[in-house]
Parts: structure tokens; sequence; C-alpha cells
């Protein structure tokens, strides 16, 4: 399975959070917890009103990728 990280590929998921939650969990059982797809889920789970998840899975990929003020932003969102 792939996951398109980039906006066009998260927009196909619009008011469906429910699934778009599970196949990045999927995507991520098969490719590893990758800083893009940890950055998904985040606004995924931020958009379901997820907020602790949101930010554990936030914080998960600021850790473990390159710095982004993309992901700060969202995760200051959650507060």
């Amino acid at each position: 399975m792939h996951w398109k990280t980039h906006r066009g590929g998260e927009r196909r998921w619009l008011g469906r959070s429910a699934e778009a939650i599970a196949a990045l969990r999927q995507a991520m059982a098969v490719q590893g917890e990758r800083p893009e797809l940890l950055a998904a889920l985040g606004r995924q789970l931020k958009s379901a009103g997820r907020h602790p998840e949101a930010v554990a899975a936030l914080r998960a990929a600021l850790a473990s990728g390159p710095p982004s003020a993309e992901i700060h932003v969202t995760l200051g969102q959650c507060y």
C-alpha cells in the first residue's frame, strides 16, 4: 500500500477521517513510522478532534524528521 502524503492525496479523505486514519496506520505498519506518515496521521487525528493522539503523532514526526514549520503550526492548533 502506498500512502500519498502530499496535500492532494490527503484531500481525497476530506470528511472521512476514520478511513484516513485507518489507511495511515496500515501504511505505517508496512512502511514504518516515517515522518511524513506521522505528520499526515497527526493532521487527520486533529481533524477528527482527537487532539491528544494528534499531538503524539506530530511530536513523533518532529523527532524523527527534518524541522517543519507546518508541523509546529498544526501542533499548536491542537492546544
